[in-house]
């Protein structure tokens, strides 16, 4: 009888045991896991627009402090329509609006080298900011709607923290498009994104054997194109890419600018598609009408960059690279130039 009874009591002591210390773990997690992370506010969902949760996802992956109310801010205005908002001050700057077309011909002549496209999605992101552009229909008025994200962080290299915003930008793209009474429907969130390219030098002589799209021969057309003992950098837009693919050619060592690619600006050729070619083939500036066509139904358009002498940037390459240029270019593609 006794014994039994011990057994009991033994039992007993082992079940407080064990649920004192699964309270006690239980505990220690709720501890280690933030409020503000396990529940995130509402002030984070930029006044409804986005999931306040993706917003917590970019703050942990950029690694920034903890967001606090007064620090967030939110306007939106169903007239233009646009929306703004703000999180840790001007740490995480987000907004959306109407851009006329005509003003988006030039503005990527051409484009940062290490742009990372959003695969089918037409925007692509970079190391501290993301851009797309998306149609938004209202009636029988059809519009281009911006959506950017912005973000202040110490780690320029973190493909975390670009993968949030990616998604944090496309949440906040359908929510506002719901919000502007927009006809189209919501866009899936991207779950990765190719990384940065980022390529290793190349040495001059070795480049007849660099297979691709994207071969720095087209240097040879160049004056002066690069003494035998420098390296050559090959950038190409990671593929699917909606609205632009690049092939930029640098040489020499060492960064020539803040973007952090090595070497120095030498040319750049530019496939622009979708609303960017449209851009440029309705620009009275900066149409080119020999390499602005439709190819399998859709808007395409061919430009080459040359570094400017100058200064430190690119113009226009003149017209026989610009036709080599495009022409190998429209070949890759299967697209065809009007007969000159």
């Amino acid at each position: 009888m006794m014994l039994r009874k011990l057994g009991r009591v033994r039992l007993a002591m082992l079940s407080t045991i064990i649920a004192l210390t699964a309270t006690s773990c239980s505990s220690g997690e709720g501890e280690q896991v933030p409020k503000w992370v396990r529940a995130p506010p509402q002030y984070l969902s930029c006044g409804g627009m986005v999931d306040p949760q993706l917003m917590v996802d970019l703050v942990r992956a950029a690694d920034l402090r903890k967001p606090e109310r007064e620090d967030s801010s939110s306007e939106l205005d169903l007239s233009e329509p646009s929306l703004e908002c703000g999180v840790l001050g001007s740490e995480i700057g987000m907004l959306i609006n109407h851009q006329p077309t005509g003003s988006l011909a030039g503005a990527f002549s051409p484009p940062d080298p290490l742009l990372v496209p959003l695969g089918t999605l037409p925007g692509f992101v970079t190391f501290n900011w993301a851009n797309m552009w998306v149609p938004c229909t209202r009636g029988s008025e059809m519009s281009i709607l911006r959506a950017s994200v912005n973000i202040q962080m110490p780690q320029q290299v973190n493909p975390k923290a670009r993968l949030a915003m990616a998604r944090l930008m496309v949440d906040m793209t359908n929510g506002a498009r719901k919000r502007f009474g927009c006809s189209e429907g919501s866009l899936p969130l991207p779950e990765k994104l190719p990384e940065i390219p980022y390529p290793d030098p190349v040495r001059w002589e070795e480049t007849e054997d660099h297979g691709g799209s994207c071969n720095a021969n087209i240097l040879t057309r160049l004056p002066n194109a690069t003494p035998d003992d420098q390296q050559v950098w090959l950038f190409e837009t990671p593929e699917p890419s909606r609205l632009l693919s690049t092939c930029e050619v640098r040489v020499g060592a060492g960064v020539a600018d803040d973007h952090e690619a090595p070497g120095h600006r030498r040319l750049a050729v530019v496939t622009y598609r979708g609303v960017l070619a449209r851009a440029y083939q309705n620009s009275p500036k900066h149409a080119m009408p020999r390499y602005d066509i439709t190819c399998r139904g859709k808007p395409v358009s061919y430009r080459a960059y040359v570094q400017d002498p100058d200064g430190g940037g690119y113009i226009q390459a003149d017209e026989k690279l610009q036709e080599h240029s495009a022409s190998a270019a429209a070949y890759h593609d299967d697209c065809h130039l009007p007969e000159q």
